[in-house]
């Protein structure tokens, strides 16, 4: 039964498919969420104005760099359990093979929730959009919902790939400098200095 558990888990074919479904599901599911307000973009008042893309990806480096810090050290301790049980304990090989792909899937989990429930919170933004002063709200300039937000990290990755990241440079040009994820939730990513 572990024997079987542990091909499933270890199968990363199949948890790159499940991802990318889940990931389309959640695409589609912010798409129809987000278009229940039907209210316009309301006009930005002007102590804001929409943040570029100089300083979303700037500020998406520094968010890249506290996940990765955070899933080392994540691995390095169920490295070191790992061979701690391996070594000294003698727990069962299929067994340690469960546990690290389970503790793959929680970094996986953690790292995908990291974003949105940052944005989700009373500062709308990232540890990384805060110290560019990036906010990110709703169509009505306020507090995005968290599924919203979800939907919205997880349907950036399929839209980058799918547009080959056409989706990600239309920040540069359009109206609200919105990219194609940003459009499909009904965001908009604004800066206060």
């Amino acid at each position: 039964m572990y024997q079987e558990l542990a091909s499933l888990l270890d199968n990363s074919l199949l948890l790159r498919s499940i991802t990318f479904f889940l990931s389309f599901v959640a695409l589609s599911l912010t798409y129809y969420f987000a278009r229940k307000n039907k209210s316009p973009y309301k006009e930005l008042p002007k102590t804001l104005t929409f943040s570029g893309l100089t300083r979303r990806i700037a500020a998406s480096t520094i968010d890249s760099l506290i996940i990765s810090i955070f899933v080392f050290v994540i691995a390095f301790v169920f490295t070191f359990l790992f061979i701690m049980g391996n070594v000294y304990l003698n727990i069962d090989p299929i067994i340690l093979e469960i546990i690290e792909n389970l503790s793959n899937f929680i970094i996986f989990i953690l790292a995908v929730l990291f974003l949105p429930i940052q944005q989700a919170s009373k500062h709308q933004a990232t540890f990384g959009m805060r110290l560019f002063g990036i906010k990110i709200y709703n169509a009505d300039l306020k507090k995005a919902n968290f599924w919203i937000l979800l939907g919205r990290h997880l349907s950036m990755g399929v839209l980058f790939t799918l547009t080959l990241g056409i989706s990600g440079l239309m920040i540069i040009w359009t109206k609200r400098k919105q990219g194609l994820h940003d459009k499909v939730a009904r965001t908009i990513v604004c800066r206060q200095w």
